[in-house]
């Protein structure tokens, strides 16, 4: 770990990166490396339930302003028949 700071060493440094980067998140989230990454994906930082779609969508139409990736609104476009807009 030294050794990389010390000569600066791109390679040595990234490897030192992603070893610290898996044991944050085995601390913090109590995950396997690249796991909160994939949840991330799919749900974004929060999965929704159904119980949650059903109370956003009695609230439709709406409109979904600066959501990130827009899971929810996918899973909102889901929810709510083909006649409804969000």
């Amino acid at each position: 770990e030294r050794e990389a700071l010390a000569r600066y060493d791109p390679i040595l440094l990234n490897e030192l990166k992603e070893e610290i980067a898996a044991k944050q998140e085995a601390i913090l989230f109590d995950a396997l490396p690249g796991e909160r990454r994939r949840y991330l994906l799919q749900y974004g930082c929060t999965a929704w339930t159904a119980e949650a779609l059903a109370q956003i969508a009695a609230f439709s139409p709406l409109v979904e302003v600066g959501a990130g990736e827009g899971h929810w609104q996918r899973a909102l476009a889901n929810w709510i028949p083909n006649d409804a807009t969000i």
